[in-house]
């Protein structure tokens, strides 16, 4: 008989293992060689083990091949592992489960199946080789066809026929209506919402027990019809929760009620110097403080919780100014606000004889006394009616005989517009 190739293994100690490409024969066991190294080069009393199909195994003393069992592959194992049954895959959300049962083999070990999928008008292609009896696809797109079959192969190569052709298309699971009870219509600021405690039952598409922004509203279980909320706010029962809803029924603020939000102090009056305070807030939740004046900034505009914020300003060199610094949650569902004003440029203001108008009006022939920051009133920049500088004079149009000026009381400046004679 002549010899065969085949491949045996040395186990070695702690699990790993050398392998070795050795001759077969029946005929003696001294001619159980190792291809390329002679038999001394093969451990004492160490065990080859030689693949399960040719149910051999070696046990080698110093230099000869001993105690060793020779078979041969039988060269009629032609046949092949039973058909896998192909299971119909499940589906999920982008998610495909192949699931198949195990095949048998009568004559050898089973080695692996292989598993082959089409996607939608491609050709078929192996996607899995292994032991398992399960593949998931993920993710899968949605709406699209996938195709699968089976096949199994044993150690002798030999593959068994395919199994039957599955075909399954992924969607997206349709949107379930969750129930939400919703209080009275509420159409003023959206710090106020109805409190009587009579409530109505709505329906919204969102997975949670109350709406989300980019959520519908609907008045019937089936969808049918969308809440015409007309931007009016609704509160959500058993939450802190109100939401204001469009004429299309759509959900595009949705405030958390709970929060809590104050800024001190109030109000407060600053000298005309550069300077600073700190604003204390008082919070349960996340803000940010803002400003939009060019002569005021801030330190540690935005925090969660209670906090501190530093107010700068810089020195004034005109008429008395004023601005609002605002906080806000950062939903912009709550706000609170400080008053800031500074106190005009101190300097000397000087009297003038003045007549005066309202804007639909000639100047006045009766002068009155006024005070300005310039002892030439063409040049002024602000404008008293008292000489401590405690009071803007009224809007108006303004003349001391020579020049008229326009006084805005709403800036507290002078401006170039108008007319004004005697």
């Amino acid at each position: 008989m002549a010899n065969k190739l085949i491949t045996i293994t040395k186990t070695n100690s702690g699990g790993d293992s050398d392998n070795f490409d050795v001759f077969c024969t029946s005929e003696s066991p001294d001619v159980l060689l190792a291809s390329g190294v002679s038999r001394v080069d093969l451990e004492a009393g160490v065990d080859y083990i030689v693949p399960a199909f040719y149910t051999s195994f070696s046990v080698v003393s110093t230099g000869v091949c001993t105690g060793t069992s020779t078979t041969t592959p039988d060269p009629q194992d032609i046949t092949a592992p039973t058909i896998p049954t192909l299971y119909q895959p499940s589906i999920e959300d982008g998610i495909i489960n192949v699931n198949w049962t195990a095949s048998t083999d009568s004559e050898s070990e089973l080695r692996y199946y292989k598993l082959y999928e089409k996607v939608g008008a491609t050709a078929f292609a192996l996607v899995y080789t292994g032991a398992s009896l399960s593949f998931t696809r993920n993710p899968a797109t949605n709406g699209t066809s996938y195709q699968y079959y089976i096949t199994a192969e044993d150690y002798a190569d030999n593959v068994s026929a395919a199994s039957t052709t599955q075909s399954v298309t992924p969607e997206a699971p349709a949107d379930v209506l969750q129930s939400v009870d919703l209080g009275n219509p509420y159409s003023t600021a959206q710090l106020a919402y109805d409190t009587a405690t009579s409530y109505t039952t709505y329906y919204h598409d969102g997975p949670q027990t109350y709406p989300n922004t980019v959520d519908y509203v609907y008045t019937s279980s089936t969808g049918t019809t969308t809440l015409t909320g007309g931007g009016n706010w609704y509160k959500i029962e058993n939450t802190d929760y109100v939401i204001q809803i469009d004429n299309n029924g759509f959900v595009f603020n949705r405030y958390d009620m709970s929060q809590t939000l104050s800024i001190t102090p109030s109000s407060t009056t600053v000298s005309d110097t550069a300077g600073s305070f700190t604003a204390t807030i008082t919070s349960n939740t996340d803000w940010i403080l803002s400003e939009g004046l060019s002569w005021v900034s801030i330190t540690g505009a935005s925090g969660v919780g209670n906090g501190t914020a530093t107010v700068s300003y810089t020195a004034n060199t005109g008429a008395q100014r004023s601005g609002t610094i605002t906080v806000r949650t950062g939903d912009n569902a709550f706000q609170d606000t400080i008053i800031l004003t500074q106190a005009a440029v101190a300097g000397t203001l000087y009297s003038h004889s003045l007549g005066y108008g309202l804007e639909s009006t000639a100047c006045s022939a009766t002068q009155q006394t006024y005070y300005a920051d310039s002892s030439n009133f063409a040049t002024a920049t602000a404008l008293y009616t008292d000489s401590a500088g405690a009071t803007f004079a009224g809007i108006g149009y303004y003349s001391d005989g020579e020049s008229w000026r326009y006084w805005s009381a709403r800036d507290n400046a002078f401006t170039a517009d108008g007319f004004c004679s005697f």
